[in-house]
């Protein structure tokens, strides 16, 4: 079984606090987001989910087998059964990491038990259940901390492999390079390659955090889903002229301050630049369509592809360029700039 950080309904960030396990969610959670008088969060899916309860049930309680794993070795979680849920899910934080992940999968209804294997790397991590239900939204568990050692997998310094048909990737993670190589698109999807993931290898064991610097080399047509949603610690991109296509949530939670985007983009997916660190995006071409098929010009189309960014963060366009608008293009600060 695989992992992969949650998509935008249920992504919750967070900060420590002192608490008795180590941390507390902050009184304001990432993405329209908020907590309950104990601590914990209301769901508040921006696509129109309903909301949670703001009180988790008392007899929903998460349990585990131990609690500390070597890399690699099972974990058996066990729940008590909520009335009426439709299924449960797991989302889980790792001490230091910025980003909540999600185990792959949902559990159904009749389901109190995951055996999970997971690859991930060594330290301290929060996993707390889930229980969801079509008629009255989220309801919140209970938080297990669970201490994962990783002295029988040790770390790579360097990792490879393919990113799409004709595409290759390298990962020093020394110097923190993520290199993508080749001719045509990435993988639109990481299933493509065979693996059980819809998340880049480079997610295992957490190698995304490994990840300060990328480069996409001339050729390469499209950055796939997902590609460095959750490199936290990234900093440095760098987009060729023959880049076509940006993914869904591609650039989702980084450390991206600033970015240009080439002439020749001309598609970019939902949610693909999330993250409070971004200030501004300068485009070279003009202005892009979003991949989800809403519309140019729709009133929630930039909020669609830029959503959660801070309230200084500013696009930058060519002169001359179509489809851009000023002083804001499609709710987002935007700005001419000279040739």
């Amino acid at each position: 079984m695989v992992w992969f950080p949650v998509r935008q309904n249920q992504l919750v960030v967070v900060r420590r606090e002192q608490s008795v396990l180590g941390f507390q969610l902050s009184p304001t959670m990432g993405h329209g987001q908020t907590v309950n008088s104990k601590g914990g969060p209301m769901a508040t899916d921006p696509k129109n989910a309903k909301q949670a309860k703001q009180e988790a049930e008392p007899e929903f309680v998460l349990s585990v087998n131990k609690t500390t794993f070597k890399t690699g070795e099972e974990i058996v979680f066990n729940w008590t059964k909520v009335t009426g849920a439709t299924y449960y899910y797991l989302n889980f934080t790792r001490e230091n990491d910025i980003s909540t992940y999600g185990v792959d999968g949902d559990m159904d209804a009749s389901t109190t038990q995951m055996r999970y294997m997971p690859r991930l790397r060594e330290g301290i991590y929060y996993f707390t259940i889930y229980a969801s239900n079509n008629d009255t939204g989220t309801i919140i568990g209970n938080t297990v901390r669970i201490t994962i050692t990783a002295e029988t997998v040790p770390i790579q310094s360097l990792l490879s492999g393919k990113a799409g048909l004709n595409v290759t990737y390298t990962l020093n993670t020394n110097t923190g390079v993520l290199e993508i190589s080749g001719n045509g698109p990435m993988y639109k999807v990481w299933t493509e390659s065979g693996i059980d993931s819809f998340l880049p290898p480079w997610y295992e064991y957490l190698y995304c955090l490994s990840v300060k610097s990328v480069i996409v080399h001339p050729g390469v047509t499209t950055i796939s889903e997902n590609a460095f949603r959750d490199c936290s610690n990234l900093t440095s991109v760098s987009l060729p002229s023959s880049l076509l296509e940006i993914g869904y949530c591609a650039f989702y939670i980084t450390g991206l301050r600033d970015l240009t985007i080439p002439s020749n983009v001309t598609s970019i997916g939902q949610y693909a630049f999330v993250s409070d660190n971004l200030q501004s995006i300068t485009f070279e071409g003009n202005a892009p369509t979003l991949d989800s098929g809403i519309p140019q010009g729709a009133s929630n189309y930039g909020h669609d592809i830029f959503p959660a960014t801070n309230s200084g963060f500013s696009i930058y366009y060519q002169a001359g360029a179509s489809g851009w608008t000023s002083p804001t293009w499609n709710g987002i600060q935007a700005f001419e700039k000279q040739r």
